[in-house]
């Protein structure tokens, strides 16, 4: 990949640099929570910060004295045996017989104790008499979950890598192979510290075990793992669904104000799950046998569908918008000009959205002023 892709390279589906994602600052003006049906459980109207006092434990783990304890009690690589050989070892010792239905099966796996695989439950909303709940991992825990394991930490890219090629006409040119080797990764790198790059993957899936339902899994991953290496199953840890509302009322399904209410729900959970990367004083992890600082880099990157990726950045999704695109203004009837020129190509980022909202254009922006969270 050389320079000229650099720039198509860096503005790709994945939502990279969201930090610099639209968001608009009045959260609450637009919102109704004196609905009987649809009232906030876990956060104060008053603020707009995330309280995280329910959520402390969160925040655990990550200090100095944690990282030496994983450290000294890192237990040894299992070998683990194959399904067929499981099956026979259970068979010849097991005196338990094995659970009878999947309900007491899926008892049985919720009560099992396994050093750091942990889900939480957190409630978010009411809606219709039904209590909405985030059913999730804890964000540091499945970080640790990945930088425990020795046979991809042992390549982590961690150092500034500057690259360089020669062209076809024997010039010198750029090349962006990996996160370490793009400019925010140089202006943000610090030799007492290591960069941790979080990076998140949301996909809808059919689920046909549960009546063909659709759901919206979020998975984590590091951008400190090579490209190479990056779709291995080991590489990517799931932490939630991402949770929506549902209606049978076909009348308020297709309102705006339950629309609002479907994009609050998703970004109160986002908040839940995303919050503890605030932490300004980096973390403490063990790594490759040793115990380094890192800074984290919050969410250098979000691989989604177009539909997860206008949910996010709370832009229109009608294709019949005026700005369908959740990363540029291009205009619509401009998007598939081969010929634009390039002053007609605008990012949205946060000051032009912010802009746009106390102008009163949002609409024409084809955004929603709502607070995106990032």
């Amino acid at each position: 990949m050389t320079s000229a892709d650099d720039k198509q390279n860096n503005e790709k589906s994945d939502l990279n640099n969201t930090a610099d994602a639209p968001m608009a600052f009045n959260e609450y003006e637009n919102d109704d929570y004196t609905d009987d049906e649809y009232h906030e459980i876990t956060q104060s109207r008053e603020s707009k910060s995330i309280s995280f006092t329910a959520s402390s434990e969160d925040f655990c783990g990550v200090s100095l004295a944690d990282a030496y304890k994983d450290l000294n009690n890192n237990p040894e690589q299992t070998l683990w045996p194959t399904a067929d050989s499981m099956l026979r070892i259970l068979k010849k010792y097991c005196t338990d017989q094995l659970p009878g239905s999947t309900r007491k099966g899926r008892t049985f796996i919720d009560n099992m104790d396994v050093k750091g695989l942990q889900f939480k439950e957190k409630e978010l909303i009411i809606f219709e008499e039904e209590i909405y709940k985030l059913h999730y991992r804890p964000i540091y825990d499945a970080i640790k979950s990945l930088i425990s394991n020795s046979d991809l930490t042992k390549d982590f890219l961690f150092d500034y890598d500057e690259q360089w090629e020669y062209g076809l006409n024997g010039s010198l040119i750029r090349v962006y192979s990996e996160q370490n080797t793009a400019d925010w990764w140089r202006e943000r790198y610090n030799s007492f510290s290591k960069i941790l790059s979080v990076m998140i993957y949301i996909d809808g899936i059919t689920l046909d075990t549960l009546r063909r339902k659709s759901e919206y899994p979020i998975f984590l991953t590091l951008g400190n793992i090579p490209n190479l290496c990056c779709n291995l199953p080991d590489a990517k840890v799931f932490i939630r669904f991402l949770p929506h509302l549902t209606t049978r009322d076909n009348k308020l399904r297709n309102s705006k104000e339950f629309k609002q209410k479907q994009r609050d729900l998703k970004h109160r959970a986002l908040k839940y799950l995303l919050g503890p990367l605030f932490k300004e004083d980096g973390i403490y992890l063990a790594i490759n046998g040793k115990v380094e600082h890192f800074t984290i880099y919050y969410l250098s990157s979000i691989i989604a569908d177009m539909l997860e990726a206008q949910d996010i950045c709370c832009t229109y999704k009608s294709y019949r918008t005026r700005c369908p695109c959740y990363k540029y203004l291009t205009p619509s009837d401009q998007l598939n000009n081969m010929n634009i020129e390039q002053d007609m190509i605008d990012l949205r980022n946060h000051e032009n959205m912010q802009e746009a909202i106390a102008s009163h254009n949002a609409e024409n922006c084809s955004i929603h002023e709502y607070d995106n969270f990032f």
